[in-house]
């Protein structure tokens, strides 16, 4: 490849009686090789397209320091704390007070009809529970209350020895109506009770319930 003339200059310098007229001019050949500059490479010891020296995308000089492959080892089967009875929120020390929603639980047990004294028409079938277990510290009469929240008008509760068998277990319950419910009833110290939180009508909400002795 040639290139034709890229410069040329022409100067005048006056003398005596005379013009000299100096004219330079240059033409410019290849030596036949590609002058255009060298691709860039990544000069730095890793496989990536970034300028620093780890192996992640980014372009800080930091690496990945977590090492596991997991990103969550809880067991999501069982929904939140309380939404079942393996699962079930755990009394403490009497009087014991909760405030709790059924909103965000699962429809998991129901009081099925006649299983529970005090409540023959049973309930819950497809409303959202919750569960409590309790262990008395001794054998004694205890009260258990359950207040509807203004958003849960049928609140329901019943107490069983085995969530898995309501029907043979329940060991009393209590009617849909009214806004504020008691259960009192002689436990047996050191055995583990639960407790379910229910709803009528397929009705969900907020509640509070309270543990404690009987008041003489």
């Amino acid at each position: 490849m040639k290139y034709r003339l890229i410069a040329a200059t022409t100067k005048a310098a006056w003398f005596t009686g005379a013009v000299l007229l100096v004219s330079t001019a240059c033409t410019i050949f290849d030596d036949g090789k590609d002058t255009d500059p060298p691709p860039v490479t990544d000069t730095d010891a890793d496989t990536d397209a970034d300028t620093d020296a780890d192996t992640d995308s980014d372009t800080d000089a930091d690496t990945d320091t977590d090492t596991d492959t997991d990103t969550d080892t809880k067991d999501t089967s069982l929904g939140h704390g309380g939404d079942v009875c393996k699962d079930a929120f755990v009394v403490g020390t009497l009087p014991w007070t909760f405030e709790g929603s059924t909103r965000d639980a699962t429809t998991d047990y129901y009081m099925p009809p006649n299983a529970c004294p005090y409540a023959p028409l049973g309930s819950g079938q497809s409303a959202r529970d919750e569960a409590f277990v309790f262990t008395p510290p001794t054998s004694d009469e205890y009260t258990i209350t359950l207040e509807e929240g203004t958003n849960f008008p049928m609140a329901i509760m019943y107490l069983v020895e085995d969530c898995a068998d309501i029907t043979n277990t329940c060991v009393i319950g209590t009617y849909i109506s009214g806004a504020k419910k008691w259960m009192y009833d002689d436990l047996e110290g050191g055995k583990t009770y639960y407790l379910i939180v229910d709803g009528g009508s397929g009705l969900d909400g907020d509640y509070t319930v309270t543990f404690d002795y009987t008041t003489p």
